[in-house]
């Protein structure tokens, strides 16, 4: 019963995917973990393949006679009559391989309800679709990743630019400090010459002249300050 069963199957059965190969697990859609399972389990749906007619089954065939056996180790492969059965059932065959040679069960649907009841070119073109749309997907996000990337290159170079800008204001604010100390260190010396100096005329005007030179890179050492946050922010 599922109730029994259902606790220790939580999650579905992680089953192979074949290339080139329609599975009859990748033609039905089971949302029940359980059931999904025990198709997996006593069933095998993974390993049952879908042929559009007998030829496409025919390609699933593996090695020569004798040695035969089905692409993927699959148990069968199915694929729809060209005539129809009545009452609207199509008639569909089974190919499988036994001792190393073909078999062929012909017109399983007759009289009953389809073995199966999947339209091939249906589901090929869906195939197709979804593949068209993945391609899409992929457009649109190669797209995005570029324009991401251009973004990137023009940031970094506006950051390139930005460093080298502060990289600049930090050297110019260097020199002003420098020149700063040396200008008040200068202007201590007139300060005391002028206790011992009989005529400070010439003393006096190269102290105005010192005021105004640390008065000019007080003004400059704010505005590089000003600049600075302007760039960082």
């Amino acid at each position: 019963p599922l109730d029994t069963i259902a606790p220790y199957s939580d999650k579905f059965h992680n089953i192979p995917v074949f290339p080139n190969a329609l599975q009859m697990s990748r033609t039905i859609n089971v949302e029940n973990v359980v059931v999904f399972n025990v198709l997996v389990d006593m069933s095998r749906i993974e390993s049952v393949l879908l042929a559009e007619n007998y030829e496409s089954a025919c390609g699933l065939i593996q090695g020569p006679p004798g040695q035969q056996y089905l692409l993927y180790d699959a148990t069968y492969v199915y694929y729809p009559e060209s005539n129809h059965g009545t009452n609207g059932n199509e008639l569909v065959s089974r190919l499988y391989t036994r001792n190393g040679g073909t078999a062929d069960q012909l017109n399983m649907g007759k009289g009953r309800r389809p073995l199966i009841g999947v339209d091939i070119e249906q589901q090929k073109n869906s195939c197709i679709e979804r593949l068209e749309e993945a391609k899409e997907e992929y457009a649109a996000a190669k797209n995005h990743s570029d324009e991401l990337l251009q973004i990137y290159k023009l940031e970094k170079k506006n950051y390139d630019s930005y460093f080298q800008e502060l990289q600049n204001l930090d050297e110019t604010k260097s020199y002003c400090l420098h020149r700063r100390e040396k200008l008040r260190r200068r202007r201590e010396e007139i300060e005391l010459a002028q206790h011992n100096a009989v005529d400070i005329s010439d003393l006096e005007k190269e102290r105005d002249f010192l005021n105004k030179e640390i008065e000019v890179c007080r003004v400059r050492l704010d505005l590089i300050d000003e600049q600075r946050l302007q760039i960082i922010a």
